[in-house]
């Protein structure tokens, strides 16, 4: 009989193009902002002492708090645990590195990579994290700087390559970014668009 009663969870997804954002509400109203070329695979309902998403590319989350039932996203070689916060997730299937900024609340990231064990960290307001996937170093760091600005159209690269910003451009406008010299592609900038 207990058989029988158990529910089937249906479970969406829901995808953009690249240069498309796109706004999905949860059953639990948790609220997610996906950016350009990202998906997420969602229940049409949260049943279970966990709500879980799986997820790859740019999204922030805004996740309802429910003690209870604590919400994981998981993406490609990280799980993040929330109760009720405000995150901006960066996780591209063919990105090196995670990155993971905390607006609100609590986050405990934990990570996982081929080359080295398990690695975790809790996180606070403010705390920025990059961990690469490939070699397993997570790095965290503070920034007052909120995160999430693409969702107002603004687009700030801190010390990153210039194969890393070209292929942020291709996803934010939907267009091929082609760059002549390999030997240029690792060169670090500053920028803001």
């Amino acid at each position: 009989l207990l058989a029988d009663r158990q529910e089937t969870v249906e479970w969406q997804e829901m995808s953009t193009r690249m240069g498309q954002t796109a706004q999905l509400v949860l059953a639990d109203n948790t609220r997610v902002t996906l950016n350009g070329g990202s998906t997420i695979v969602y229940p049409s309902s949260f049943s279970g002492d966990i709500r879980q998403v799986y997820f790859s590319g740019e999204g922030y989350f805004e996740v309802q708090s429910d003690v209870e039932h604590p919400f994981d996203v998981i993406t490609n070689d990280a799980r993040i645990k929330v109760h009720g916060t405000k995150f901006n997730l960066k996780s591209y299937s063919d990105d090196k590195v995670i990155m993971l900024a905390l607006d609100e609340g609590s986050v405990h990231f934990e990570g996982n990579s081929d080359m080295a064990e398990d690695v975790s960290a809790e996180m606070v307001p403010g705390d920025n994290i990059s961990f690469d996937r490939e070699t397993g170093i997570l790095k965290k760091d503070y920034s007052a700087d909120k995160s999430g600005l693409w969702r107002k159209g603004q687009y700030y690269f801190k010390n990153e390559s210039l194969g890393d910003i070209a292929r942020d451009i291709e996803r934010i406008y939907g267009i091929r970014v082609l760059i002549e010299r390999d030997e240029i592609l690792d060169v670090h900038y500053h920028m803001a668009l």
